[in-house]
Parts: structure tokens; C-alpha cells; sequence
């Protein structure tokens, strides 16, 4: 019983103490139900950090270092050939179109090709191998380098997956994207980048489809049966002569065990077949579509100091600055048809 009256008089006790208070908080200037949240609150939850200017410089150059390489490769050559085949009075659309129009439809047609490129360059730079052969090759590459991780990458996929549908359906070029992404799902998730032959003819079907993209978005839709046809004869140009990229990763290449024309054929042979390749496309694109000599000089002569400068500079940095030659090439090469006025 005298245990039960003592225990009653302390919780008395306890509750008849004056609560301490702290007079720091009463005398602050931050309002005190502010403080009180901050002191009482901030344990438990957690608020996101807001981004920041640096942040967003940050991811721009991430995203940037993911598509940078495609630039002279795809975009430029892709844009000139949507922009000269739409304005120009050339047989690969109905009819040229206005300087309005072209004005429109440009920065549409970038987006896509940009949002196309991207879900490739993501999906292709993100598994494990790539990974490590990036680390020896391209190290400059956001995954390879660190500045994101493989798991953000494949969120970011999935973003640029869902806006670039988004944006095909609105240009109306969804046949070409479902494409090029079942390229994409061939070459990288069914083994095509392995064997020569269909890295190839990946790579030269990619073309067409981004070609055929860009130009259709920028013409309206007006593009013509010879500019599908032309497309293709470029297919065969793409597939004869891209192994020029191959020079300049055979370490990485042979590392990884995949089998390229340089590594089957050796690096000389490899460089002599890509300059009689590089010649004999030179010759018969200007024949086929019966231009001047001025076709032939343009392509001949591009073709002639690129052919030698892969034959007798041979090391790495000089196949890196031969590539950018080649890729010139290609880009005098896809826009032939414009020289043809109809």
C-alpha cells in the first residue's frame, strides 16, 4: 500500500514540474513554428534537394557525351540530306517545299533524330562489356567514366524510349522508329554487333531509316519511290565501307572477341579493299544518277585522299582523323541526289 501512495506522489510530482524551455528558440528570429518543424521534424523527413543550375549543366553534358560521336556521323550528313532533298528542286520528293515550311519542320526533325540516337547510344553503351571496352577505347563516355550509373542510365532510357514514340507519332514516322529500335534490339541484345557481315548490315539498314526519317519529316511526307530507292543503293554504299570505323577500335574489338573486316582480313588488306571500295562507289553513284563531272570530282576526290590516308597512316590517332574523312565522304555521298535537278 505504501509502495502504491509513493508511486501516486511521484507521477504527481512529475506532472506538477514546469516543462523546460528554450529560451534560444523564443529569442531567434526564424519564426518559432518553423523551429519547432526544423527541431522536432527534420529526423523523420527527409526534403529532396532542389536542382540546381550545376545540375542541370551536368546532366546536358552527360547527355551530350552520349550522342556527341553522332554528330558528323548521322545528324549532319541526315539533316543536309532531308534539308537539300525537301528545298531543292531534286527527284526525291513531289515537290520542293516552302522556306516556311522548312523552317517548321528542321527542329522537328533534329528531335527525333536526336531522340532515335540517344535510345540507341543509351541501350548500346549500358551493359557490362560495353562498359569495360569503353574504359579502354572511349573512356571519355558518361558510363564508362562514372558520371552516371548504369541503373540511372536505363531510367533515362526508358524517358527517352517513351518521348521519342511521342514524338515520332506526332511527326508521323513511327514506322521508321519501331525500325531502327528492332535494329537496335538486334545489334545489341541479339548478338549482331559480334559478326562483321551483320554489324554491317545493321549498320547500313540504321542509315536508311534515319535518312528516310529526316527527310520525310522535313518534306511533308512528299518524299518520292527514287528516294527510297536511292536509299537503298546508299544501304550497299554504308555496307561495303563502314568497316573504316573498324581501324581505330581493333584493340578494344579484339579484346572482346568480335570479329570485324580488319581483324579477319588483317589491317592491310582491310585498308586496300576500303579504298577500292571507297573508288568504285565514287564512280558508279555519279554514273547511276547521271550527273555532271562535277559529281565525280566531288566524290572521287574525297574518296581518293581518304582511301590513301587510311593505306599509309596507320596508327590509332591517325585512323580516329581518317574516320572523320570518311564520314565527310558519306555525307557528299548521301547528298548526290540533290545535284540531279529533276
Amino acid at each position: 500500500m505504501s509502495h502504491l501512495q509513493s508511486s501516486e506522489m511521484e507521477s504527481q510530482s512529475l506532472q506538477m514540474k514546469p516543462q523546460s524551455i528554450d529560451y534560444e528558440m523564443l529569442v531567434s528570429p526564424v519564426p518559432r513554428p518553423y523551429q519547432l518543424f526544423t527541431v522536432w521534424c527534420e529526423p523523420q523527413l527527409k526534403l529532396p534537394k532542389m536542382p540546381t543550375i550545376n545540375d542541370a549543366i551536368r546532366f546536358l553534358h552527360i547527355v551530350y557525351l552520349f550522342f556527341y560521336s553522332d554528330i558528323t556521323t548521322v545528324i549532319i550528313p541526315c539533316m543536309t540530306f532531308g534539308i537539300l532533298g525537301a528545298y531543292t528542286n531534286s527527284a526525291l520528293t513531289i515537290s520542293p517545299v516552302s522556306l516556311r515550311d522548312l523552317c517548321y519542320n528542321c527542329p522537328q526533325a533534329l528531335l527525333w533524330l536526336w531522340g532515335v540516337l540517344m535510345v540507341f547510344d543509351i541501350n548500346n553503351q549500358n551493359s557490362p562489356e560495353s562498359i569495360e571496352e569503353d574504359r579502354l577505347n572511349k573512356p571519355s563516355r558518361p558510363i564508362a567514366s562514372g558520371r552516371i550509373s548504369p541503373a540511372a542510365a536505363s531510367n533515362l532510357l526508358r524517358v527517352m524510349i517513351a518521348m521519342t514514340l511521342g514524338i515520332s507519332y506526332v511527326n508521323g514516322v513511327i514506322p521508321e522508329t519501331l525500325a531502327l529500335f528492332v535494329l537496335y534490339w538486334l545489334y545489341d541484345n541479339q548478338g549482331g554487333n559480334e559478326d562483321w557481315f551483320m554489324r554491317n548490315l545493321l549498320a547500313a539498314g540504321g542509315y536508311i531509316f534515319y535518312a528516310l526519317g529526316s527527310i520525310a519529316i522535313v518534306s511533308n511526307h512528299s518524299e518520292t519511290r527514287a528516294a527510297k530507292l536511292w536509299m537503298i543503293i546508299f544501304g550497299l554504299v554504308i555496307l561495303t565501307t563502314i568497316h573504316a570505323q573498324d581501324f581505330r577500335d581493333m584493340e578494344g574489338d579484339q579484346l572482346k572477341g568480335r570479329t570485324t573486316l580488319p581483324l579477319i582480313m588483317g589491317s592491310k588488306t582491310g585498308r586496300m579493299t576500303l579504298g577500292a571500295s571507297l573508288m568504285f562507289w565514287s564512280v558508279f553513284c555519279p554514273y547511276y544518277l547521271n550527273l555532271s563531272y562535277y559529281g565525280y570530282i566531288l566524290t572521287a576526290g574525297s574518296a581518293g585522299m581518304t582511301g590513301l590516308r587510311f593505306i599509309f597512316k596507320t596508327d590509332n590517332a591517325s585512323d580516329k582523323k581518317s574516320f572523320h574523312l570518311y564520314c565527310l565522304w558519306v555525307a557528299a555521298m548521301l547528298q548526290l541526289p540533290a545535284m540531279a535537278v529533276a
